[in-house]
């Protein structure tokens, strides 16, 4: 048996008065695990009732887990696999030419302000 133990605790700090039928009154959770034989799976569903049991919504809870996996400081075939995997549409090639395009613009853009002002005509 593990000693790993994964915590996680959420108190609601605000002074609102709500009535008393509201189930995100005033209130504390405390979520304790060993994580050692779980899943990636099992984790992100605990994160996500964990988050739910928060207020946030399904759709911010799926719209947070999906930008966690799609972003610009992950690996593209990696994405790609994923997209793959779970029969997601893929950006067609000229969309994702012009995106890597407008982010180098961009970037040029941002350091030529740096740059006195100039900026490519």
């Amino acid at each position: 048996m593990s000693n790993d133990k994964l915590v996680i605790t959420y108190t609601t700090k605000d002074n609102k008065v709500r009535d008393i039928s509201d189930p995100f009154c005033d209130f504390k959770f405390e979520i304790e695990l060993d994580p050692s034989d779980m899943s990636t799976h099992q984790l992100m569903d605990v994160f996500a009732k964990a988050l739910a049991a928060m207020g946030y919504g399904e759709f911010s809870i799926m719209k947070g887990a999906c930008s966690l996996a799609f972003n610009d400081m992950r690996d593209p075939q990696m994405m790609n696999k994923l997209i793959d995997e779970y029969d997601l549409a893929d950006i067609p090639e000229e969309v994702r030419q012009q995106n890597e395009r407008k982010r180098m613009y961009e970037s040029v853009n941002y350091s030529s302000k740096e740059n006195n002002g100039y900026e490519p005509g």
